[in-house]
């Protein structure tokens, strides 16, 4: 995530600004959160794909990084582990914001996976579920939660090297 840190300092900015929590800044924050924690070519570097995704990218035999990502894009989702709106809810409600903090927040919640359109069809649209955010609920602050809820979890593979792509595919 090459801009977690850059972007971290914008958001500790507009805290400091008194304006990361004012609704008019919202979107844009939000827009900041995607961007911290995106790469150039999302397929290639999402942190996680689901199993039934990498059978689909094996089948079809991408042959470059570039043709890797032209299929993930028009026949996979690119999905928001936890939706934006999410993160920006976990740094809004915590009492003490520091850089440390927006930073270790978006490094652990700016996940991303490849994963099926069907697969996204079962997920809860653009929210968390409601343990997310209950103290002691077996969801809480879990990074998963979305993909627990709707029986996903155990279908992801996490992201080993730099890249899905190889030559192996």
């Amino acid at each position: 995530m090459p801009n977690v840190a850059k972007f971290s300092r914008v958001l500790m900015a507009l805290h400091d600004l008194g304006l990361l929590k004012d609704d008019a800044c919202k979107e844009p924050v939000t827009l900041f959160i995607r961007k911290a924690t995106e790469q150039r070519h999302w397929h290639t570097t999402a942190h996680f794909r689901s199993k039934a995704a990498a059978a689909f990218i094996r089948r079809e035999n991408p042959a470059t990084a570039a043709a890797y990502q032209r299929l993930c894009v028009s026949k996979l989702r690119h999905e928001h582990v936890v939706p934006n709106a999410a993160v920006y809810r976990l740094i809004c409600e915590e009492p003490n914001i520091t850089l440390d903090f927006i930073e270790g927040t978006l490094r652990r919640y700016g996940v991303r996976a490849t994963i099926t359109r069907e697969e996204d069809a079962t997920l809860p649209r653009h929210r968390m579920p409601d343990g997310f955010f209950q103290a002691g609920h077996a969801l809480y602050r879990s990074p998963l939660a979305r993909y627990t809820a709707a029986g996903l979890a155990d279908s992801l593979e996490a992201l080993t090297g730099p890249s899905w792509f190889s030559h192996e595919v």
